[in-house]
């Protein structure tokens, strides 16, 4: 699974800086909150179309 991203939405709405190396221990804690929420049910992770594919 990816490390994930974290961005500050207020100030970088663009999403060009990564925050994930700077605050390591915020993107760790909602990664295993993500975690839990998926085991539970309650989250599960995205299926992407690809651009070419007919579904």
């Amino acid at each position: 699974m990816p490390q994930g991203e974290l961005y500050d939405l207020e100030n970088d709405r663009g999403e060009k800086f990564d925050l994930r190396a700077k605050y390591p221990e915020i993107a760790n804690k909602l990664k295993s909150l993500l975690d839990e929420y998926r085991q539970r049910g309650f989250s599960r992770p995205l299926k992407r179309k690809l651009a070419n594919s007919d579904k």
